[in-house]
Parts: C-alpha cells; sequence; structure tokens
C-alpha cells in the first residue's frame, strides 16, 4: 500500500487546501458563466431566434442574515483571488437598425455620407472636365491665331516685295533709258517696246519639261542675268506661278533683238522664243543652261 507522508504539511496549509480549492473552482466556473453571459449579450442577445422572452418585473426576495454572510465572505475571497485587477465592462451592442430608413424615416448617417461623398466626387470631376475643355478651346484660339498672324505676314512680306520688285524695274528702265539716250541706240528692251515687238515677231522655238519643283523667281533671274540677259520682266501671276520675260543686249545699232518668256508652275516649265533672226535661236538657247537652276523630272516624260 501507498503511504502519503504529509509530516511537512502544516495544519494551515491543511485547511487552505480544505477550503480554498472548493472556493478557486467556484470562481473560474462562476468567470466561464459571465463570460458565456457576455458573449451571448454581445453576439446574440439582438438576435430574435435567441433572445429572452421579456419577464415582468419581481420584487426582489429578502435575504437573510445567512445569505449576506456567505455573500461577503464569497465577495472577500474572490477579491483575494483577482487581487486588483479590474473588471472588464463589455458592452452590449446596439441592435442593428433595419436596412433603408431608420425608424423616425430619414436617412442613416453611412448612406448621407455616401451620397455626398459621391457629389464631391461628380463635382470634382465636372471641374477637372470644364478645366479640360477650356484649355483645349485656348489652344485651338491660340492656333488658330497665330495661323492669322502668320498669314496677314505673308501676305506683308509678299506685297513688300512685289513693291520692291517693280521700284527695282523702274529704277533699271530709267536707268537703261539714259544710258541708250547717252549712247544713241537701245541695247535692250522696255516693257512697252517688249510686248509691241512681241506681237509683231512669230514664233521661232518653244520646249517645255515636267519640274519637281517650283523655282525661285530670285534664283531664275539671277541666273539669266549671269548668262548675258536682260530681264525685261518678272513677276508672280499666283502664288504657284512664275512669268518671266527676257531679250539680248545689244552691243551695236545693227544687233537683230532676241526675246523669250518663260511660265513656271509647280510640276510645269515652259518657254517661247521669238527672234528677228531665226538662226539665232538655237545659240540663245543653248545659253540659257536653264538645267543649273530648274529641277527638271526625268521621271515624268514621256
Amino acid at each position: 500500500e501507498r503511504v502519503m507522508d504529509l509530516s511537512d504539511v502544516s495544519l494551515f496549509q491543511s485547511c487552505i487546501f480544505v477550503v480554498g480549492m472548493p472556493c478557486i473552482l467556484l470562481i473560474q466556473c462562476s468567470d466561464l458563466v459571465k463570460a458565456v453571459a457576455s458573449a451571448y449579450a454581445k453576439h446574440y442577445a439582438h438576435v430574435p431566434l435567441f433572445a429572452k422572452p421579456k419577464k415582468a418585473a419581481k420584487e426582489p426576495p429578502q435575504r437573510g442574515k445567512k445569505n449576506k454572510l456567505l455573500r461577503r465572505i464569497y465577495k472577500t475571497v474572490t477579491r483575494w483571488f483577482r487581487g486588483s485587477k479590474k473588471k472588464e465592462v463589455v458592452p452590449e451592442p446596439a441592435p442593428a437598425p433595419a436596412a433603408g430608413k431608420s425608424g423616425d424615416g430619414t436617412l442613416q448617417l453611412a448612406d448621407i455620407q455616401q451620397d455626398r461623398e459621391k457629389e464631391e466626387r461628380e463635382e470634382r470631376e465636372r471641374a477637372v472636365r470644364e478645366r479640360e475643355e477650356r484649355r483645349r478651346q485656348l489652344e485651338i484660339d491660340n492656333a488658330a491665331e497665330e495661323a492669322e498672324r502668320r498669314r496677314k505676314t505673308d501676305q506683308q512680306l509678299m506685297e513688300a516685295a512685289r513693291v520692291l520688285n517693280e521700284r527695282r524695274q523702274k529704277e533699271e528702265e530709267e536707268r537703261r533709258r539714259r544710258e541708250e539716250e547717252a549712247a544713241g541706240f537701245d541695247k535692250a528692251l522696255s516693257v512697252a517696246k517688249f510686248k509691241a515687238l512681241w506681237s509683231s515677231l512669230g514664233t521661232s522655238g518653244s520646249f517645255q519639261c515636267n519640274l519637281k519643283t517650283l523655282p525661285a523667281i530670285t534664283n531664275l533671274t539671277e541666273h539669266l542675268k549671269k548668262q548675258g540677259f536682260h530681264i525685261v520682266f518678272a513677276a508672280k501671276p499666283s502664288a504657284n506661278d512664275v512669268e518671266v520675260g527676257v531679250c539680248n543686249i545689244r552691243t551695236a545699232e545693227t544687233d537683230v533683238w532676241f526675246m523669250a518668256r518663260f511660265l513656271a508652275t509647280q510640276t510645269n516649265f515652259s518657254a517661247v522664243m521669238k527672234a528677228q533672226n531665226a538662226e539665232q535661236v538655237t545659240a540663245y538657247v543653248k545659253k540659257f543652261a536653264l538645267a543649273k537652276v530648274l529641277k527638271i523630272d526625268n521621271q515624268k516624260k514621256k
């Protein structure tokens, strides 16, 4: 048989073991019951399926002196076991309100906040769209103003170039007229004499070719001057046309006249020659050397 040696256990420890263990078990069971009641109140009290039926309030029974003494002993042991630990108070959750409107017919606070955020977001998006629309319209207006300004500038430059060209032609004609008066014969034709002699002579030759680009009027006239021809007139009937009239420069009064008229467009170049001596036309045509100033498109030739 086994014998438990209790020689080291005092009487006080034995009493504590005999009395304290049931108290400890009672306190643990009480905490368990309270925890279950708290969980029920927190999660299931508002559910109709688990709700407790309401009972009429009853007057609490009067407790005797014996019950009061036991309750005080229980509270004292409980405080001694728990120490200074504070009881955690778990607030009972309020029952969930019905979806939509509350009892007084007003919208829930969450719905009102959601509607307000939606309105603010729509307002911000509308402001962004309006700002982008104003910016695009401003860019379009600025581009239109810039295009109009450039168009007016180009017109002014073209008008200034035309006036300058006319002035130079008049100065050249005046200078030539004075030289001719001093020499006693015309070395070159004026515009009026060119037109009069042109209508009186027959065509001595002509040619045409295809161009890649429209030649600049200044480059064409400067080239013909270097080749020894006199520029009678140079004009632009339109933005994409160039017309030039030339004649030979006489060194003696007995020299005959040679005239040529050039018309150039974006894709075509044509020349018509007239002369008082048709045998000299071939030599003058070679003297033109137009291949140096014209960008001829040989692919379009048939």
